[in-house]
C-alpha cells in the first residue's frame, strides 16, 4: 500500500526540525560569563531609562509588572 505523500513529508519534517534546534546560536564552549551579563543589564537598564524618560507613563507599567524582561 502507497503512502500519500504529504505523509512521507510530515514525517520527514518530524524527524529534523528537533536538529534545527541544534543550531539556534547558543555555543557551550562559549558560555556568557559575568562580565559580559553585567554590561547587557547596564544596557537593559539604560534603555529602560530612557524609554521612561520620553513615556512617563511606562513607570507605572514597571511598578505594577510582576516581570519584564530585562
Amino acid at each position: 500500500m502507497k503512502h500519500p505523500f504529504i505523509l512521507d513529508l510530515m514525517f520527514i519534517s518530524l524527524l529534523v526540525s528537533p536538529l534545527t534546534a541544534l543550531h539556534a546560536g547558543w555555543d557551550l564552549s562559549k558560555a556568557e560569563t559575568r562580565v559580559d551579563s553585567d554590561t547587557k543589564n547596564s544596557v537593559v537598564a539604560g534603555t529602560i531609562a530612557n524609554f521612561k524618560r520620553y513615556d512617563p507613563g511606562l513607570e507605572a507599567f514597571f511598578e505594577r509588572a510582576y516581570g519584564y524582561t530585562g
